[in-house]
């Protein structure tokens, strides 16, 4: 139940739970490192990453085959995994002091 049945499903969802848990990790450090202005931005960061997100499903649901799908979803979260990492070790030095 808990481990996918093929190699690729299973770097695939829990790649997906690890990217979820990244952009939820800087959503959270941006709210800490600029209270409610960082809360906004936080949102918005979240929001912009899941359209971008639903979007490439409904556009490659529609015009692409099950594989090129699944090449554009793991190049999409690869990328807002990259993006997101970057992000929270960027704020951690910056902007989170002792």
């Amino acid at each position: 139940m808990f481990i996918p049945p093929t190699p690729i499903l299973f770097v695939l969802v829990y790649g997906l739970g690890f990217t979820f848990l990244s952009v939820v990790f800087t959503a959270i450090l941006l709210e800490r490192s600029f209270r409610l202005k960082g809360f906004v931005f936080g949102v918005i960061y979240i929001t912009l990453l899941f359209t971008v997100f639903i979007s490439i499903l409904e556009i490659s649901s529609t015009y692409l085959y099950f594989s090129e799908t699944l090449l554009a979803i793991a190049a999409t979260s690869v990328t807002t995994l990259v993006l997101s990492i970057w992000l929270s070790i960027y704020y951690l030095q910056k902007k989170v002091t002792v």
